[in-house]
């Protein structure tokens, strides 16, 4: 478990910078994820931000907020 934190926290530290403010990341780590080195574990981590960023940038287009309510549904203005 501290391997997979590690290698999350170095993935975000490297990475940070590739993110938009405002954006909250719950990462869930799956099995396997102590066996991998970092240079496995970057490329996942980067596509992860990317498929964020599109979701977040197809809602704030699509003219919802990007931050859901408690229930899931967008917050009303």
């Amino acid at each position: 478990r501290n391997r997979a934190k590690r290698l999350i926290r170095e993935a975000f530290r490297r990475n940070k910078y590739n993110l938009t403010t405002g954006v909250d990341l719950v990462v869930i780590a799956r099995r396997g994820l102590t066996e991998e080195s970092y240079s496995t574990v970057e490329p996942f981590f980067l596509d992860a931000l990317k498929r964020v960023e599109v979701e977040r940038a197809g809602t704030v287009a699509a003219g919802k907020s990007p931050s859901p309510n408690s229930n899931g549904e967008p917050k009303k203005a």
